[in-house]
């Protein structure tokens, strides 16, 4: 299992530099209009020649509509929450409508595109994001990195949460790497937060740190909460 996620992760990445033994760090970059996917991913066991297939298969549509891959990065450990992916990926499409076209036209050209994809993985959310203005966002895998995802309940709110957890992330020592909200998801693969962020810890003790106090923050209006480490 532990080559298969690697193969995955590697095919996904845009440039082999990014994986360089010379760097620890992972950079992406997108302009106004394009279109982040964030895709977490369970891969099924024995199903390496389903994947490979499904790459020489799927890919080659993708591209013509606009998508570039992305390097993609293991889920180490889930820290909170019931989304357990092996894997946390990263997309990018030239614009939303493109991206949009892509889901609705794919099973023209390939009837089973949704069952290949629940063959390979036994669990597949996504969720992608327009971009208001350009972003650019790193990820150095020698530091501890986490990824949390918190929805809020129907008619509440949960902006004093949101401003309370990352002042506090803050204050106890980590980068805010990335904060992204107002996601949308494709049907049969929901996973629509109401705010995703990645933080950057100089060791996992600090983080603990943080998350020791995170009871005393405003719940009232949180539904739900995921949260997991990358490398």
């Amino acid at each position: 299992m532990r080559n298969v996620l690697l193969t995955l992760l590697c095919i996904l990445t845009i440039s082999s530099t990014v994986l360089s033994a010379q760097s620890t760090i992972t950079r992406y970059d997108l302009e106004e209009g394009q279109v982040l996917d964030i895709l977490l991913l369970r891969q099924q066991p024995d199903t390496d020649d389903l994947l490979s297939d499904y790459f020489k298969t799927a890919f080659p549509v993708a591209k013509r509509f606009g998508y570039s891959p992305m390097a993609g990065h293991k889920v180490t450990k889930i820290t909170q929450g019931n989304h357990v992916p092996f894997s946390f990926v990263f997309g990018k499409w030239e614009d939303l409508n493109r991206r949009e076209d892509f889901i609705e036209e794919v099973t023209d050209e390939i009837p089973d595109f949704h069952e290949r994809r629940r063959n390979i993985w036994s669990y597949f959310g996504l969720t992608y994001y327009k971009m208001e203005e350009d972003l650019s966002f790193a990820i150095d895998s020698e530091r501890f990195n986490v990824v949390t995802a918190y929805w809020q309940k129907p008619n509440a709110s949960i902006s004093t949460f949101h401003h309370q957890w990352v002042a506090l992330a803050q204050t106890e020592g980590s980068d805010l790497i990335l904060e992204l909200s107002n996601g949308k998801s494709p049907f049969g693969y929901y996973h629509q937060p109401t705010y995703l962020t990645i933080t950057s810890w100089e060791n996992e003790a600090a983080f603990s740190a943080f998350l020791a106090k995170c009871s005393d923050l405003a719940l009232e209006g949180v539904q739900h909460l995921n949260q997991f480490i990358i490398n």
